[in-house]
């Protein structure tokens, strides 16, 4: 069974993530401080990436086509219930992706806050009184 987002991450958010991941494969020092050679498991998880998500789009490409032109079931009727969880999901994901600067800056926020959990110890093990 295929699942949304499999191997290659190949929607909307997966799309996103795509790229995140291959900033920071290609600039492991961060945005604007210059390039950087890759090692060769840089290349090669660079190149898995890729291969995985075009045979992810290959392979939901051609489940699609066995499923639309399947001319010989009925067409299965899809209540209100089970469309509105798919519709506000896909809505999320376009969102998601219109606003991705936002969102990468919150999860590099979220990266940095967990390399760093001083602030967040501190917080926590606050004296008692």
């Amino acid at each position: 069974m295929l699942r949304p987002g499999a191997g290659g991450a190949a929607a909307a958010v997966g799309l996103h993530r795509q790229f995140a991941i291959l900033t920071g494969i290609l600039n492991p020092g961060g945005l604007g401080r210059g390039p950087v050679a890759l090692s060769p498991g840089g290349w090669a998880l660079l190149a898995a990436l890729l291969l995985s998500g075009f045979a992810t789009v290959l392979a939901m490409a051609r489940a699609g086509i066995r499923s639309l032109w399947n001319t010989t079931r009925s067409v299965p009727v899809v209540g209100v219930v089970e469309i509105a969880p798919v519709l506000l999901l896909l809505g999320l994901c376009v969102a998601m992706t219109a606003a991705a600067g936002p969102v990468t800056r919150y999860m590099q926020a979220t990266a940095a806050s967990l390399h760093a959990p001083q602030d967040y110890v501190r917080s926590v093990m606050v004296p008692r009184p």
